[in-house]
This record gives C-alpha cells, sequence and structure tokens, in this order.
C-alpha cells in the first residue's frame, strides 16, 4: 500500500529524535476515534414455522453497503507489569433505499418484485480483553490475548409503496440481535523510534454460544505518534470478517459481515 509506506517514512523522518527509545508499553491510555469504513455482507432471517429468508445483499438490496463514518471509543490498564486489560465500543450506522429487482423474504414478511424499498443497518460493537504480554522490553512487545466480542446488530426495512397500486399499510419487518463471539489471538508493538509506534493484532476464533455459531477474524495495523509526553495521535488500517448463525428467537437465520477502513485516533495515555 503506497499511501502507508509513504506515511510511515515521512513520519518516521519528522519523528526521528535520539537512538535511545521509550517503554513500547503504557501503563494505561484513553483512545478516541473516527473512522471511515466499508461495511458489506449479507443476511438473512428466517420467519416462524421454519420459513427460509431470503439472502440479503447489504450493498446490492438495500444501498447501505459502501463507506461511512463511525466512531470509536477505547480504554486500556495494565494493571500489573506483563497483564493489560482493555474495553472497545464501536458504532456504525448506515440506511439507503433502493427498488429491488426479486423478491425478498425477511423476517417472515415478503417484499414483492420492484418495491421500493428503505433499509437501516445499525451495528454496535463491544469487547473486553486480556492481554498476556510473553515478551516486554523497550523496544518492543508480543502478547498473547483473550477476549469476548459482542455485536448487536439492527436492521429493518420497509416498503411504503408497492408495484400495482397502494396498501393499507406500510410493509415492514426488521430484526435486532446479540450475538457473542470469543476471541483468541496476539498483538505485535514496537518502537520504531522515540516517538513512533508500530502496533500490529490479529484475533481469530470459532465458537458455538447460546445456540449461536460464530466465527470472527480481525486484522488490525497501524502507527503511534507522540505529540506530547502524554498526547498522541495514531492511524490505522482494519479488516474484519464476522460469520455467524443463530437459531435464537431474536435472530433465527444467518450473516455474513465484512467491515474494512481506516482509522485515526487521538491517544491520551501514561
Amino acid at each position: 500500500m503506497r499511501w502507508l509506506r509513504a506515511f510511515v517514512a515521512g513520519v518516521a523522518a519528522f519523528c526521528a529524535t535520539s537512538a535511545d527509545a521509550v517503554r513500547v508499553l503504557d501503563h494505561g491510555k484513553i483512545e478516541f476515534g473516527i473512522g471511515n469504513t466499508r461495511a458489506a455482507g449479507n443476511l438473512a432471517v428466517n420467519g416462524r414455522g421454519g420459513f427460509d429468508g431470503s439472502v440479503i445483499d447489504l450493498d446490492r438490496d438495500l444501498d447501505v453497503g459502501e463507506r461511512d463514518d463511525n466512531r470509536t471509543v477505547a480504554i486500556s490498564w495494565r494493571a500489573f507489569d506483563r497483564h493489560e486489560f482493555g474495553f472497545r465500543t464501536q458504532r456504525i450506522e448506515r440506511d439507503g433505499d433502493r427498488v429491488i429487482e426479486r423478491d425478498i423474504s425477511f423476517d417472515g414478511e415478503v417484499f414483492p418484485i420492484n418495491s421500493r424499498i428503505k433499509g437501516k443497518f445499525g451495528l454496535d460493537l463491544w469487547s473486553l480483553d486480556y492481554t498476556a504480554w510473553l515478551i516486554a522490553s523497550d523496544q518492543r512487545a508480543i502478547g498473547l490475548r483473550l477476549g469476548a466480542l459482542q455485536y448487536r446488530l439492527g436492521l429493518s426495512i420497509k416498503a411504503e409503496n408497492l408495484p400495482g397500486g397502494s396498501q393499507p399499510e406500510v410493509l415492514q419487518a426488521r430484526t435486532r440481535a446479540d450475538l457473542p463471539v470469543l476471541v483468541l489471538g496476539g498483538e505485535y508493538r514496537e518502537a520504531i523510534t522515540e516517538r513512533l509506534r508500530f502496533v500490529l493484532h490479529a484475533v481469530v476464533f470459532e465458537a458455538s454460544i447460546d445456540r449461536i455459531d460464530g466465527r470472527v477474524y480481525d486484522l488490525s495495523a497501524g502507527l503511534e505518534m507522540a505529540l506530547t509526553k502524554h498526547a498522541a495521535l495514531s492511524l490505522r488500517y482494519f479488516d474484519t470478517r464476522l460469520v455467524a448463525q443463530s437459531e435464537r428467537y431474536g435472530f433465527n437465520g444467518r450473516l455474513r459481515l465484512d467491515l474494512t477502513g481506516v482509522q485515526s485516533s487521538l491517544i491520551w495515555r501514561w
């Protein structure tokens, strides 16, 4: 990626100070971020009595894919020398409308071909994690991460005017579901200069929890540039995939969701 190599080279040249690097791990930090995220994927929500729902593409069918802004808040605390705890929350929300080119069954309702439907998609993410730093020096650190993710997914679609004339009321359907997933992964940090750090983390896990079979793949890589002793800016790229199949009452169906994008953050650390 040319833009990332250019950014690394430029910031490294700007930040180069002393050959002596500070410790690569913080005792704690608070992070406020904003990112540009592309949401892609599909889902199907079954109706009552075993009625299978249509596989709905978020972009092609509902026009709620593509890129949009999202917000993130994260807190971490290294309570002991090699033991760190973290919390993160992220919010993605968007809506769109499109004339569908096929019949769509969603949560027991059937939206006929050529209907103009409005879709609203929302995703909240909360994560709790624990990192055991197996290697920790002033220059670099390698840690093993265990955690739990909670995805709260909401999707609603409605059609106010169906083909062939008016209808007595708006046709609409919605689903809202909590999808818990366990994760296992690792993190690598390196102090490139006294003011510049490289951070890489990756998690992958598969588990069955409360009638939900889920798989998660999550990768992020980026740089943290120190502005002062406590303030820093970060820029990172992330790629997340969630695959889940659920038989719960709130969400009986299947989901594949891909989130990719770039995020910048302001960090206060100590």
